[in-house]
């Protein structure tokens, strides 16, 4: 599906794409996260997923904990985050202080954005104006969105689900 967030952010001129995503010379791309990111990390075999920052159920608060106590890793020139699902999209999430810390922990990365999956368990009711402008938020703080996102799913996503499938694919031309 794509994300009627990046048409609005391209519409505006908000933020281009092509002088953002210019290769960093060097560098692994790594992935963080909730229990979404083990599935985009068996699809792309181009990111390298850092156990001690994904874990199933996590929400911003925790990935934040858990990036606060990361050792500063200079070398790092990609960190790819999906997060927010289980924390149901919550405006109140800290997600600039997010930023702030995965900024701190890799200083010459580049911070991309997989927008989470909603419809299932705890989110249900979540609905795209909030999906949205939670993602936004993330933008607005340096972050680049992905155009493609997991979105409306009525489970839990799996490797089979088409829109992991097609992150692996967005995700692969970016790394």
């Amino acid at each position: 599906m794509k994300n009627p967030l990046s048409k609005l952010l391209t519409v505006a001129g908000i933020l281009t794409a092509v002088s953002f995503l210019k290769p960093k010379k060097g560098g692994p791309a790594i992935l963080i996260g909730d229990s979404q990111t083990y599935l985009i990390a068996k699809m792309t075999t181009k990111l390298t997923l850092v156990p001690e920052l994904c874990h199933v159920g996590w929400s911003v608060a925790n990935l934040s904990a858990a990036v606060e106590d990361y050792p500063v890793n200079k070398t790092v020139a990609k960190v790819f985050v999906c997060i927010g699902t289980n924390g149901n999209f919550n405006s109140s999430d800290k997600i600039e202080y997010l930023m702030q810390l995965t900024k701190m922990a890799f200083p010459n990365a580049k911070i991309f954005v997989i927008q989470g999956s909603y419809g299932w368990g705890n989110n249900v009711k979540s609905n795209l104006y909030n999906y949205n402008a939670y993602y936004l938020r993330f933008h607005n703080k340096g972050a680049y969105v992905l155009h493609n996102a997991i979105g409306y799913s009525p489970a839990h996503p799996t490797v089979n689900t088409p829109t992991i499938k097609t992150i692996a694919t967005e995700i692969n031309k970016i790394v």
